[in-house]
């Protein structure tokens, strides 16, 4: 079920809320005017919007995250409450089980990103009412139980992957939370289970069985912060490799 306008070369099997742009469609309502297939009369095709972030932003953010100080070499897992940022990762990130994530500044991962079972991204009480940023090259994967947070009244983390991948899924979502933004402009996303999230963004959505995505707001309302300037640090008494 689609509740605006939809457009697809091929639709069937929906129900769509406006008005519906197409070549072919079966099994389909269509509760406004349904333009298929295209003619020359037919009214414009809405198209696709521009992706809201530009590569040059995204360029600067991982900036940020490499002046906060000497990157970290090798995979990072996060064993306790842990706080990061600015910092750049040459390698993966994992949140385990249960542990909580809070942002400082932009974090950048050459790699890949997983939030294991029950695990937790903050955001700083410094953000404030702006929202920050975890950013990856590689997939990002959100399992069961994770939970997002923001700083204050709208401040939410961004998760970005800049993988290029147009097959295979770039953010795969078990289920999602109504403060975090998730966004693939080169990728796909995948929703399963139940998910609510605050904006999602992506080069392709693809939405399991009994799925529903609530929009909430454009990208574009949101601002963004790299965060207090800084480096890293975990609690006292957890281990820390020095290099």
């Amino acid at each position: 079920t689609i509740s605006k306008h939809a457009t697809s070369t091929n639709i069937t099997g929906s129900t769509v809320g406006q008005n519906l742009w197409c070549q072919t469609y079966d099994n389909t309502t269509v509760n406004g005017t349904r333009y298929c297939p295209f003619a020359v009369t037919t009214p414009a095709d809405p198209g696709p919007a521009d992706m809201p972030v530009s590569d040059a932003m995204i360029a600067g953010w991982r900036d940020d995250a490499a002046a906060g100080g000497p990157p970290f070499n090798g995979d990072k897992i996060i064993d306790s409450d842990t706080s990061l940022g600015p910092l750049k990762i040459n390698g993966n990130l994992t949140i385990n089980n249960g542990k909580r994530l809070t942002l400082t500044g932009t974090v950048y991962v050459t790699g890949t990103i997983t939030f294991i079972n029950n695990s937790q991204l903050y955001l700083d009480s410094s953000y404030g009412s702006n929202s920050g940023i975890l950013l990856a090259d590689g997939a990002i994967e959100i399992r069961q139980g994770v939970t997002f947070s923001g700083a204050g009244t709208g401040s939410y983390p961004l998760l970005v992957t800049t993988k290029n991948d147009t097959t295979n899924t770039s953010i795969n979502i078990l289920n999602g939370s109504s403060t975090a933004i998730f966004y693939a402009p080169y990728g796909i996303i995948e929703i399963k289970n139940t998910a609510v999230m605050k904006a999602l963004f992506a080069w392709k959505i693809v939405a399991d069985e009994n799925v529903t995505i609530n929009y909430d707001s454009g990208l574009a309302n949101f601002n963004f912060s790299s965060g207090p300037t800084g480096g890293w640090s975990e609690l006292k008494g957890t281990w820390r490799i020095v290099e």
